[in-house]
């Protein structure tokens, strides 16, 4: 019975020994801080900070934005520290931890880096969020705290990403012109049908083409790497690629008298005359050369035109590529649909016949 006794005990002092240490490391763990701060964030905005501690403004919370200086010199202001203008409490945030989605309570502080200091030819500068508080300690007295954010975050100057924007695509644009005339065609043959008229389809495809290009570009130079890309803008992309080839195809069919069609290409002379006019966006041309205002055609101009403003407008001012809703998408398919659908049923008609691009 004794040893038996002697045998409990020293059960129940290693079971001690074992649940000491562990309790210690969760009382540490919960007693841990963590400052979470997204990356890309654009100076044009609030600066969102998100720390897993309890901070009031009685705390005098202040952010260090700590930039690296590899070839350029530290300007003035920029060691100078934040208050936010904004203290939430009791926040819920949904942050990646070892790569695992989980959420997380604590304060979310917003600030405002309007002002902040960068150079005037960067679209982006890296820095090192650090929060600094102050906080009551064992004695009475107050003590300076601080948590430094994990990893370092792209700041982004919104104005300036434009400018290199505008400025790379224009020099790519210049270079295919470059090399569209050294072929001996000047740069508008992108846009013209076989006929030489300015075509729709093309011109769709050229503009969403550049739009798209130039707000991932400019998204790239803000991060510094290749954005997220919505699965509407790719269906909408395919839908314009799939409605020129349509186009293309059936424009280079040949007609032959009686109504019988071929689909061998069109004999066409090997210097075509360019001569494209707005006007051709929405006008078609009949079987005996005169021009006929096109509803579908309008309605297609319509829809890109807002479309494309649109996706322009949010992606600047989101900081994000804008996910096309679904319902849009349904409708350029539509006004592409009533695009095409007559050089679809026309060939089918024979008595009918019009010249499209």
């Amino acid at each position: 019975m004794r040893a038996f006794s002697f045998y409990q005990l020293l059960t129940v002092i290693l079971i001690f020994l074992v649940l000491i240490p562990q309790s210690r490391a969760e009382e540490s763990d919960s007693e841990r801080i963590s400052l979470f701060v997204a990356d890309g964030q654009l100076m044009s905005h609030p600066f969102r900070v998100f720390v897993t501690h309890d901070i009031t403004e009685a705390m005098e919370p202040e952010l260090l934005l700590r930039a690296s200086h590899t070839f350029t010199a530290v300007r003035k202001g920029e060691s100078d520290k934040l208050q936010p203008f904004v203290i939430a409490r009791n926040q819920i945030s949904t942050e990646s931890v070892a790569g695992q989605k989980i959420q997380i309570t604590g304060t979310l502080m917003l600030f405002d880096l309007q002002n902040y200091p960068v150079s005037p030819y960067k679209g982006m500068t890296r820095v090192t969020p650090i929060l600094e508080w102050m906080e009551s300690a064992s004695d009475g007295n107050k003590e300076k705290r601080a948590v430094v954010a994990s990893r370092q975050v792209y700041l982004g100057n919104i104005s300036v990403a434009v400018v290199w924007t505008v400025v790379t695509t224009a020099v790519l644009i210049a270079f295919i012109a470059f090399l569209a005339k050294r072929s001996g065609h000047p740069l508008i043959a992108f846009f013209c049908g076989n006929d030489g008229r300015l075509s729709l389809a093309r011109t769709q495809v050229a503009l969403w083409t550049i739009v798209i290009g130039m707000v991932v570009g400019g998204y790239g130079m803000l991060k510094l790497e290749v954005p997220d890309i919505p699965d509407t803008l790719v269906i909408l992309m395919g839908m314009s690629l799939v409605t020129g080839g349509i186009s293309y195809v059936k424009s280079g069919e040949k007609r032959i008298p009686g109504g019988v069609e071929t689909n061998k290409p069109e004999t066409l002379p090997s210097k075509v005359k360019i001569s494209p006019h707005l006007s051709d966006l929405v006008c078609i041309v009949d079987h005996q050369g005169s021009e006929q205002l096109s509803l579908a055609r309008a309605q297609m101009v319509f829809w890109t035109g807002l479309t494309v403003f649109l996706f322009m407008v949010k992606s600047v001012l989101d900081g994000v590529l804008w996910d096309i809703p679904l319902e849009m998408v349904g409708l350029m398919g539509m006004s592409q649909a009533a695009y095409l659908s007559p050089k679809l049923v026309n060939q089918n008609n024979p008595g009918i016949s019009w010249r499209e691009s």
